[in-house]
């Protein structure tokens, strides 16, 4: 089973990350933070406010996900799209956490999350912080819970997730509960080279909101 080396929170992201180096754990917290704030510059510019945004049920509208898809595959140029349409579930939480629903509809890169289940109760401190930061970011219920490995190029999975009902914490994401939840996965290539030589551009982009960035060792 792969081993989580990072959990790291961009935005209203949770990150589990396994087999990245330094360099590639900033890598995909940036790439993920600028798809955030890509698609968030996209939706107001058709006129969704932030209530609208990050709303459940328009997250996992028509409109939202070809925004989302055009975010990624039209303006992160280091990333290349896995098929040719996103994943879409959705499904009850009863025998099963959130994150073995995700580990199930993930395949292969579901390997971290399966991880983070089986041991979420030894969290460390650093961690539970991360995913304290992670949690008071979530907006309504709305939130991406992503996972990246390596080797090779990056394999990373990009989710925008919602739940029916709320729940207390982050870890409850790792424990059997009633809920209902609905996702979109879009599974990238991240090809850190490319990444590289654009790095400087997409931190004059992101500006201030770098410091939204936070990353941890796990445990």
């Amino acid at each position: 089973m792969t081993n989580v080396d990072q959990i790291g929170a961009s935005g209203n992201h949770l990150l589990l990350m396994a087999g990245l180096s330094k360099d590639d754990v900033e890598c995909v917290t940036m790439t993920d933070l600028w798809i955030q704030s890509v698609l968030r510059a996209t939706l107001a510019r058709h006129g969704w406010s932030d209530d609208k945004i990050y709303d459940p049920a328009m997250q996992q509208s028509d409109e939202y996900i070809a925004a989302l898809m055009a975010s990624i595959g039209d303006n992160t140029p280091w990333t290349s799209v896995m098929g040719s349409s996103p994943q879409r579930f959705s499904g009850e939480c009863k025998e099963r956490s959130a994150a073995q629903l995700l580990e199930l509809w993930l395949g292969t890169l579901g390997e971290p999350l399966a991880y983070v289940s089986s041991t979420i109760q030894s969290v460390g401190s650093e961690a539970s912080s991360v995913g304290d930061r992670f949690w008071k970011s979530s907006r309504n219920n709305c939130f991406g819970m992503s996972a990246a490995i390596k080797p090779g190029p990056i394999q990373y999975a990009y989710t925008a997730m919602s739940l029916s009902n709320g729940i207390g914490s982050w870890m409850e994401l790792f424990r059997p509960c009633t809920n209902t939840i609905q996702a979109t996965c879009i599974q990238i290539n991240i090809d850190p080279v490319v990444f590289s030589g654009l790095r400087q551009d997409v931190e004059e982009h992101l500006g201030a909101r770098l410091n939204e960035i936070v990353t941890a060792p796990y445990p």
